[in-house]
Order: structure tokens, then sequence, then C-alpha cells
């Protein structure tokens, strides 16, 4: 005799209704995690993968262009918070050519301040100063929250260096060195969890410095960030990641 057809039915219901909870419950704490970092980190409400940078195929990851956010913190003060059609702080590209000093600087979240409205980051004030001694100065903040070397360096290469600029500045942050190798990041608690370049044998690879790769899309999830922070592994030995950011830092170098 073959199954009972309401059997069979009432079987795929219970199979299609805990996948519907499932689903729910995990779509619920995804939008829960995603308001809580957006609220207490980025100052704001938020609920996409991140208010300061999307996915790039070149460097990784890179700020959004042509967005611009309102903002209001109690330590960083309020308003806008603007990035021009490159994703970077300040004017755009094409006023280079009428300045008569050329500036760029390079660094990571610390220098693209993206919790600090427009006028009161160190940009700006830097502009503002270099304005009133020379004049037309343009300054080209190159900076990305979580970047390395290797990618502040491609960003100098992409977009400084055909500028001939007068002068370059380079903004060093302390986790750089973990920032620049692979071992070095993968063991690096708080780690970027995001596909990077590295400096590996005289050019540049892209590796993945956690445990679960499911995809691009899926390794946005707020869900599988923290289950990878969860499986972060530990260096084998103290020597090993002591030799991982020496690698680091000869990359800095």
């Amino acid at each position: 005799m073959g199954a009972d057809p309401r059997a069979v039915r009432r079987r795929l219901f219970r199979i299609l209704l805990g996948l519907f909870l499932v689903g729910g419950f995990v779509f619920t704490v995804e939008i829960g995690l995603r308001t809580y970092k957006s609220l207490t980190y980025d100052g704001m409400l938020f609920l996409g993968p991140s208010a300061n940078n999307v996915r790039s195929d070149t460097y990784g990851w890179i700020s959004p262009s042509d967005r611009a956010y309102q903002k209001s913190d109690s330590c960083y003060g309020q308003g806008v918070v603007t990035y021009n059609e490159n994703g970077f702080r300040g004017p755009p590209l094409s006023e280079a050519g009428d300045a008569a000093k050329v500036v760029c600087l390079l660094g990571d979240s610390t220098l693209q301040s993206y919790q600090i409205p427009d006028g009161n980051h160190l940009g700006s004030m830097l502009r503002t100063s270099l304005k009133k001694r020379f004049g037309n100065v343009f300054l080209l903040q190159l900076a990305v929250g979580g970047y390395g070397t290797t990618q502040e360096w491609m960003l100098y290469r992409d977009y400084c260096a055909p500028l001939n600029p007068d002068l370059i500045v380079h903004h060093w942050a302390d986790n750089d060195p973990a920032n620049n190798d692979f071992e070095a990041e993968l063991y690096s608690h708080g780690s970027n969890m995001r596909r990077r370049p590295f400096w590996e044998n005289g050019q540049i690879v892209y590796r993945k410095p956690f445990t679960l790769k499911p995809g691009a899309w899926l390794e946005s999830l707020m869900i599988v960030k923290i289950a990878n922070l969860a499986l972060e592994a530990s260096p084998p030995s103290e020597t090993a990641y002591r030799a991982a950011l020496e690698r680091g830092w000869s990359v800095a170098g």
C-alpha cells in the first residue's frame, strides 16, 4: 500500500512550518543585531550591512560613494557625514586639477572618522588650515575603516599617485601589522571578518581570514560574523603569532 496522502501532507506542512519559524527567528535576530550595532557603533539607525563601507572586489571593501547621512552623537557631535563619488570624505577628485597644492592622507578608521560629521574631522580641519597658508589646496583623504598597509598602498596607487601630490601623510594605527598578514589577522580578536588583499611573495593575493566561508552575501550577515568571532582560532604558539606580526611589520615598512 502507498503512503497515506494526508500523512504526507501533514509531514510536509510540519517541515515547511519549521523552516518558516527558523527563517523568521534568524531574520529577527539579524535585524536586532544590525539595529543594536548601528545605534551603538554608527550612531544612527542603518539596517544595511554597513553604513560606512561596501564590498569591493579590488580592495576587499571601500567606503560608499555619493552617500550622505545625518548623525547626532553626544560624543562626536551632530551634522552630516558625506562621501564623494569615489567613496572618500572630501571634495570631488575633479577639483585637484585647479589646486596649487595636492595633499594625500592615507589611513584607516581613525583617519576616515566616519563617526565625526563634516567639518570636524582631521582631514577637514587640516584642509582648512592649509588653505589659509597656501590658498587653493586639494586634500584627498584616502582612509577606510579596517584597512591595512596593503589596502592603503592600493588606494595611493589608484587615486593619489596620478595626481602627483606635493605631500603624502601616512596615518599609522597600531593594528596595521595584524591587518597586513593573513595569519596575524586570522588570530586577531576583532578581525574584520572580510575578504581582503594581502601582500605575499611580491604580489597581492586575496584571502578570507575567518573560519566560516559560506559566500559573500552570507558572510555579510551579523550572525555569521558573530559565529566567526566565536570560532576564531588561537595561534599555535606565541612564537608563531609574533612571526606573523613581524611579517605584518615588514609589509608596513
